[in-house]
């Protein structure tokens, strides 16, 4: 089975992301550690989110909500005139060949469509092996597992989660 990278990545109007007809840009750099960084309410949150939706099609911590907080509306920007959120995600093949970009989009009604720009036939596989090979953790979960485990196996645990993370998708805000 063949493993992908993730090149780049791009965000319109998906949760805090009202950037309408600017798409956010993340360019991602093999062989070093990349992160995410910026002041509070910058949409840290919403990158780590959009890449979590596109992968499996929903956001635990909104899946998690009580039906009558209709988690359904907290998807797609409020603020963002086409009302559709849309996510691009461009991999290489560790095997070679061409980058295949994947396009998720999600509009204002729940619909998600996937569907690959590149002309790549099956764009839910490669989101699926993503899903399957990729370890998204945010700021809180890293922190509550390395506390609670005794500290070498922090540390490696750490070690293993960043190395992962790197190799298979992680990278740098550019």
């Amino acid at each position: 089975m063949s493993r992908y990278f993730l090149t780049k990545l791009r965000v319109e109007g998906f949760r805090g992301i009202n950037n309408d007809g600017d798409p956010l840009e993340l360019l991602f750099k093999r062989d070093i550690t990349n992160s995410v960084f910026g002041e509070n309410g910058r949409g840290k949150s919403s990158i780590f989110e959009a890449l979590s939706y596109a992968m499996t099609g929903k956001i635990p911590k909104l899946a998690a909500l009580p039906a009558e907080e209709n988690a359904d509306e907290y998807y797609c920007n409020r603020f963002h005139s086409l009302e559709e959120a849309t996510i691009n995600l461009t991999v290489e093949p560790d095997s070679g060949g061409n980058l295949i970009e994947i396009r998720v989009k999600r509009d204002k009604t729940g619909t998600r469509t996937v569907d690959s720009p590149s002309g790549y036939a099956e764009p839910e596989k490669i989101l699926q092996v993503l899903a399957t090979e990729l370890t998204l953790l945010d700021y809180s979960t890293f922190r509550h597992s390395s506390k609670i485990a005794p500290s070498s196996e922090a540390e490696h645990s750490r070690r293993y989660l960043v190395s992962r993370t790197s190799h298979l998708c992680g990278k740098r805000w550019k």
